[in-house]
């Protein structure tokens, strides 16, 4: 599972509240039945939980191509909370771009 050995170097704390929308993600080869997690951790945790507070799961059946990972409300999180995202392909995916889309929460 990439990202998930290593969530002290690839989290960030959160500025706002808000919740992840979408990961899109586009693998150089074919990674076949892929997740895409969301974790996170309040105040008083080191790290994210690696147990993932959402789950979506995506067939990948062709190389370079970009498909989307749709989350719920469920992928929630609070100011100052810390996040993350793991991405668990089932084959090699040689290289792989991800970006993600999120909504922040901010009242002026």
């Amino acid at each position: 599972m990439l990202l998930l050995k290593k969530l002290q170097l690839l989290l960030f704390i959160a500025p706002y509240s808000g919740r992840l929308i979408k990961v899109m993600a586009r693998p150089e080869t074919a990674s076949l039945t892929t997740i895409v997690g969301f974790h996170k951790s309040s105040d008083g945790t080191v790290d994210p939980n690696t147990t993932a507070t959402e789950d979506i799961t995506v067939e990948i059946s062709a190389a370079n191509t970009t498909m989307e990972f749709a989350f719920t409300s469920a992928a929630s999180f609070d100011k100052g909370d810390t996040i993350a995202l793991s991405f668990n392909p089932e084959t090699n995916p040689n290289q792989a771009k991800i970006s993600s889309a999120w909504l922040f929460d901010i009242t002026i």
